[in-house]
């Protein structure tokens, strides 16, 4: 019989324009076995790129939900036969999720959920982990509630480069915390999986981080290390294909040309440069500065 399996997740598993994503290599992992598998979800793309001419603030909470969708986004090389569902978006937290799954298992029907949440409650609103372990919990309730023989794979956090000392401390607390829940958490018909995911992700803080394009967000050869990490978990608990997925010992990461058609032009406010967005490219390093002055050096998200 074919299992369905419905990814949940924030930016880590949305990911950007130009992104294979982690669910990409998962994808590929289970199409060398002999299980027959689709994704489903709501949602088929990455983030969208931010438009050159937004000016709209930094998203809230409340309306992450309206970020605009497109149908693909991935690496140019990537299979146009990837089944690219899923349920995930960037900013999304636990929270939202638990109040929202229940919705998505009954429109979607999936058989087993692979979850990946929790960092953005710790760190957008200092949720202590007393708090988001529970939140993990009634998300796996609700989404019971509507298919009660569901399946769940649930990564724990991983970690970035140093950003706040108590993200760091609250991440391990949890972690701990929520790998000795899981038994707890699973029924006879409806078992609950503990996917490692932090100590396969080669990122943290007080340590190299080769894993992240930014500190936390998978480059290449993170995406391998996240799906190996789920690949893991589904080979040793469900009996999915013969072994996980292997981390290639070379990954190469995307090129990233620089802009060659730049325009500039003054307003009342100073001057304007744009350039010719690139395909893959989510961030540009800016400098800057007055004449006479020091250089400014800042991260763009849009070609502007």
């Amino acid at each position: 019989n074919s299992i369905k399996l419905m990814i949940v997740g924030d930016s880590i598993t949305h990911g950007h324009e130009g992104d294979f994503t982690w669910r990409y290599r998962l994808w590929e992992w289970m199409k060398s076995t002999d299980i027959s598998f689709s994704f489903v979800g709501p949602y088929t793309a990455p983030l969208a790129p931010e438009e050159i001419h937004s000016s709209k603030p930094i998203p809230t909470q409340k309306d992450i939900n309206d970020y605009p969708r497109i149908e693909w986004g991935y690496a140019e090389n990537a299979s146009k036969s990837f089944d690219a569902h899923h349920f995930a978006t960037s900013g999304y937290k636990a929270e939202l999720a638990r109040h929202a799954v229940a919705a998505q298992v009954k429109a979607n029907d999936p058989d087993l959920l692979l979850i990946m949440l929790g960092y953005n409650d710790l760190q957008w609103t200092k949720a202590p982990f007393t708090y988001l372990l529970p939140t993990m919990k009634a998300l796996i309730d609700n989404a019971r509630a509507a298919k009660p023989t569901l399946q769940f794979a649930i990564g724990n956090i991983i970690e970035r480069t140093i950003f706040r000392q108590d993200i760091h401390e609250n991440t391990m607390v949890y972690n701990e915390l929520f790998k000795d829940a899981i038994p707890s958490w699973s029924t006879e018909q409806s078992p609950v999986f503990h996917v490692d995911v932090a100590s396969k992700y080669t990122c943290g803080p007080y340590r190299p981080c080769p894993a992240a394009f930014d500190g936390l967000h998978p480059n290449a050869l993170g995406e391998y290390e996240i799906a190996s990490a789920f690949s893991e978990a589904l080979a040793r608990e469900i009996g999915i294909g013969k072994e996980p997925l292997r981390i290639p010992k070379t990954v190469t990461d995307r090129a990233m040309p620089p802009p060659v058609v730049l325009r500039a032009f003054g307003n009342a406010a100073g001057a304007t440069l744009t350039w010719d967005r690139i395909y893959g490219i989510t961030e540009y390093e800016v400098a800057s500065r007055i004449e006479g002055q020091d250089w400014n050096t800042g991260m763009l998200t849009s070609n502007r």
